[in-house]
């Protein structure tokens, strides 16, 4: 649980910094989103007290004589830093910024939010982790995440807002809030113009007939060509109620004569057709002089009385799939107003390709928002009730989207709804079109500890991620399969641990889990079982492997047998007679397993483990371990490897056993205090996978790995290399040996 705290407060964003509410929000969202709300709650009853996550923005400063915790808020105060309610950023009271998503300064005030944001980062940094609050895991994660205290990284690559609003200062365009209503009022008037010319057009085609009601009353008779439904609701379909009834009371105020007549003709009927009550008179003129104070129309005020139109059935619905690749969907939704003789006037779709603040924007394809005004099915808004669909169409992809449906009645009123699309990949799944089985070894175990304390080499694409995060998951399959890889050998250490639960809570929710195969890769971690009973401990781990996992749809089988892949076999020494253990297992099951153990190098292959265990497995595989500390190194691994990869093939046939060759992009260890290495090398990489592609038999080959980090194995995206051995790899694959 506490490294779900690390991962929430990696993403804290600069609005939440002033609000503990918000901060618990945040924590609230996360554990909905994941479906651990329940566990979340008994982990707080358990510890009897306001939990961890609560204290991360609180610290120990000096009053008097006594130590107190404060929010950080309260420091910032102290400064004279605060945040209101219209989310304006203010230094000694004054203005200087703008805070949403990104943080705007304002017009002239550079400088000021410069001195606000040194201080911010000042303070941050200063009680970054105070010992008698937070507990280890925290300083984890206040060590690496936005408080930027790892020396081993310079503060310029923070993804902080904070840090990149400083940095990045005097490339932001300032904001001119003055202005942009200013804008917005004339836009209002603009539109107010517009109605009363064609008001002023009516009017020319309008009779007005005086006669006297019961003889007594004199009154009016309006004769409107054409009639009323025409002109007001179809010409003047576009504007709310308020607008024209606005325009109305302008014209007949600046209006003489047979005009002034006319328009209070007009002005009358329409009080009347849309049942504008004294009491809306008195609304509608309050929010008319609410808009020329503020220079916003307060459609609102209108509809005080009113219910808002209702969407239902907001559906998103692919409709053209290609290799598993959406490109083009429909939204379809039903609008319905909620009062009487008040119809659907007006509606607009909106398709936002999502942004996810925690992943950097260099890891998604550019896309921009798209907007869509809309009619009804039946091509005209004459209904109480109205049909709407629109189709979607070159989908770029990966990513979610969000979906906002907006409608408007006759009367100004609004209504809203809005959907998540699944994920749609943005590469289409090239992976089951070839003839060969390519694998690559998938690690789950990344979080900001993890990342701390081994580092890398390089800069994955999508930043310093948590393995957690659904999206990653996504992103990694979608990249994977979208260029060849068709499975993963998941890194797997016990049951109900770390990866066993990712597996089975991450892994398999993810929407596109069902476009890649997996299995299980035991270990690395997994042999370290204590003294006693190793036999026993292993066997009931496979057991509930196949127990778990082999009856899912998406679990790998060769030959139709249900793999199992084992890291380093050799030490499985520990476990005696492991042949027939393995053997046990098979009939245990009810099927026999397709065991794959790494026990061949390029120079003592087929020897020294015993021809009943080669028997029992239904292929072997190559774990590079050599070391390697020259360039032209490359040079001697493809000789040896071109050299002994056909003959220990033949010589695993002897046995009834299949070979699996597997190929590596690069081995870098020093910076762990290793000394195996062998540099990155894109054109080495190709020929080592054509190799083993000729020699695979039957056509399975893996890869090591797909983001072994630490060692720098992984042909994941880095910023470095982009999609260089992606590229490779979904060239060759698709290449006919």
């Amino acid at each position: 649980m506490e490294r779900e705290f690390d991962w929430i407060f990696f993403e804290v964003g600069p609005t939440e910094l002033f609000s503990k509410e918000k901060i618990d929000g945040k924590v609230k969202r996360y554990f909905e989103r994941v479906g651990k709300l329940n566990e979340f709650r008994e982990y707080t009853n358990e510890k009897g007290k306001r939990p961890d996550f609560q204290l991360l923005q609180e610290h120990a400063i000096q009053k008097s004589d006594e130590s107190i915790r404060v929010p950080f808020y309260e420091i910032l105060e102290q400064e004279g830093i605060t945040w209101d309610a219209e989310n304006y950023l203010r230094l000694d009271g004054e203005k200087v910024a703008y805070v949403g998503e990104q943080i705007m300064p304002l017009e002239g005030k550079q400088e000021q939010l410069r001195q606000v944001l040194s201080k911010i980062v000042e303070l941050r940094r200063e009680f970054s982790y105070p010992d008698e609050i937070l507990p280890q895991a925290d300083k984890i994660a206040y060590d690496f995440g936005q408080f930027w205290k790892n020396i081993n990284r310079p503060i310029e690559e923070s993804k902080d807002p904070f840090v990149q609003t400083l940095i990045h200062l005097n490339e932001l365009p300032e904001c001119n809030p003055e202005e942009e209503l200013r804008q917005v009022q004339l836009q209002g008037e603009f539109g107010r113009d517009q109605i009363k010319l064609k008001l002023l057009e009516e009017l020319e085609r309008t009779k007005v007939y005086k006669r006297k009601k019961w003889e007594v009353i004199p009154t009016t008779e309006m004769v409107m060509n054409p009639g009323y439904e025409e002109f007001f609701h179809n010409h003047l379909g576009d504007y709310s109620t308020l607008e024209v009834y606005g325009a109305l009371k302008d014209l007949e105020k600046e209006l003489a004569g047979d005009s002034k007549i006319k328009i209070r003709a007009l002005r009358k009927e329409f009080e009347k057709k849309e049942g504008i009550s004294r009491r809306k008179k008195v609304a509608i003129l309050a929010g008319s002089l609410m808009a020329g104070a503020s220079g916003l129309y307060v459609v609102s005020q209108l509809t005080v009385a009113r219910i808002p139109p209702v969407i239902k059935n907001l559906k998103w619905e692919p409709t053209r799939i290609v290799n598993d690749k959406v490109y083009d969907g429909m939204v379809s939704f039903v609008a319905e107003g909620e009062e009487p003789a008040i119809n659907i006037s007006n509606a607009t779709l909106e398709f936002i390709p999502k942004i996810y603040s925690r992943l950097p924007k260099e890891a998604f394809p550019s896309e921009t928002m798209r907007r869509f005004n809309l009619i009804p099915v039946d091509g005209k808004f004459d209904e109480l009730k109205e049909e709407f669909a629109v189709n979607i169409t070159d989908i770029i992809g990966g990513r979610e989207y969000d979906v906002k449906a907006i409608v408007k009645d006759r009367a100004g009123s609004t209504g809203v709804s809005s959907l998540t699309t699944p994920y749609i990949r943005e590469f289409e799944n090239i992976a089951p079109l070839d003839d060969i089985l390519v694998g690559a070894i998938y690690y789950p175990w990344y979080n900001s500890e993890q990342w701390r304390r081994y580092g890398s080499a390089r800069t994955p694409l999508l930043g310093y991620y948590n393995s957690e995060d659904i999206v990653v998951v996504n992103k990694h399959i979608d990249w994977a399969t979208g260029h060849g890889i068709d499975f993963f050998p998941i890194s797997w250490d016990a049951p109900y641990k770390d990866w066993d639960i990712w597996v089975k809570q991450v892994f398999l929710k993810a929407s596109e889990a069902k476009n890649i195969k997996f299995h299980i890769f035991y270990g690395p971690g997994s042999y370290e079982w204590g003294p006693e009973n190793k036999t026993n401990t292993f066997i009931e781990h496979m057991e509930y492997v196949a127990k778990t996992y082999f009856d899912d749809p998406g679990y790998l089988k060769i030959k139709e047998r249900p793999v199992i892949l084992f890291y380093d076999l050799g030490s499985m020494g520990e476990v005696p007679e492991l042949a027939k253990v393995l053997n046990y297992l098979n009939s245990k099951s009810g099927q026999r397993i397709y065991w794959v153990g790494d026990l061949v190098n390029l120079y003592n292959y087929g020897q020294g483990y015993g021809e009943d265990l080669y028997r029992v497995l239904g292929a072997t595989t190559f774990y590079f371990f050599r070391r390697i500390h020259f360039e032209n190194d490359w040079e001697e691994l493809l000789s040896l490897v071109n050299a002994n990869y056909p003959s220990i093939r033949e010589e695993m046939k002897k046995f009834g056993t299949d070979f699996i060759p597997s190929v590596y992009p690069s081995y870098d260890n020093r910076h762990m205090g290793g000394e195996y290495y062998l540099p990155r090398d894109p054109v080495h990489f190709s020929r080592y996978f054509e190799i083993a592609k000729r020699v695979a038999e039957p056509k399975v080959m893996l890869i090591t790995s797909w983001n072994e980090w630490h060692e720098d194995t992984q042909i994941e995206p880095a910023s470095e290399y982009k999609f260089d051995y992606l590229n490779i790899i979904r060239q060759l694959s698709s290449e006919k040996n």
